[in-house]
C-alpha cells in the first residue's frame, strides 16, 4: 500500500465515536481468537468500546490518537512497523498507512501469538465508522465488522 498524502477526511475522523454493539460482531469472539481465556473475555466484553479519536499533523505525517477504555494509543502512519509503547508486558508491533481514504492497520504480538489486520473507513457525511477485522490467532481466526456512530 502507499501513503497518500494529504488526509483530505481527516476533520470527519476526529470525535467521540461510539460502538454500536446491536450491528457489531461480538467483542468476546474478537478476544477468543486472540487467545483470550474466558474470564479475560468476560471482563474484556464488558468494558465500553467507546473511543474518542484525536488526529495531529498535516500532509502525510499524521499521529492517530484512539483514548478508550482499553487506555491510549498513537498511531503514526509512516507505513513501517514500530512498537507501541503503552501496551501491556507483551509488546505490540503496529504498522499504519492511509490510502484510499481508508486507515490501515496492522497489530503483531511479540511473538506472533495473534495478528491483526484492520481496515477502517468512514462514511461521506462522518456519522459512521465501520472497522473491519481479521484475526489471526493461536487457535482459531475471524473475520469481524464493528461499527460506530458520531456521539
Amino acid at each position: 500500500m502507499t501513503v497518500y498524502a494529504p488526509m483530505p477526511t481527516a476533520h470527519l475522523w476526529a470525535g467521540t465515536w461510539k460502538h454500536d454493539s446491536r450491528r457489531s460482531s461480538s467483542v468476546r469472539k474478537i478476544w477468543s481468537c486472540m487467545g483470550a481465556g474466558t474470564l479475560s473475555k468476560q471482563k474484556l466484553a464488558a468494558l465500553s468500546q467507546d473511543v474518542t479519536i484525536e488526529l495531529i499533523g498535516s500532509g502525510n505525517h499524521w499521529k492517530f490518537i484512539q483514548n478508550g477504555s482499553m487506555g491510549k494509543r498513537e498511531y503514526l502512519f509512516t507505513g513501517t512497523e514500530f512498537k507501541q509503547l503503552n501496551h501491556s508486558k507483551s509488546p505490540v508491533y503496529t504498522t499504519c498507512e492511509w490510502s484510499d481514504g481508508r486507515v490501515w492497520m496492522r497489530e503483531r504480538h511479540r511473538n506472533e501469538k495473534y495478528i491483526i489486520d484492520q481496515a477502517e473507513e468512514i462514511s461521506a457525511d462522518g456519522s459512521t465508522r465501520t472497522v473491519l477485522t481479521h484475526v489471526r490467532g493461536p487457535v482459531k481466526e475471524g473475520l469481524f465488522v464493528t461499527y460506530y456512530t458520531k456521539a
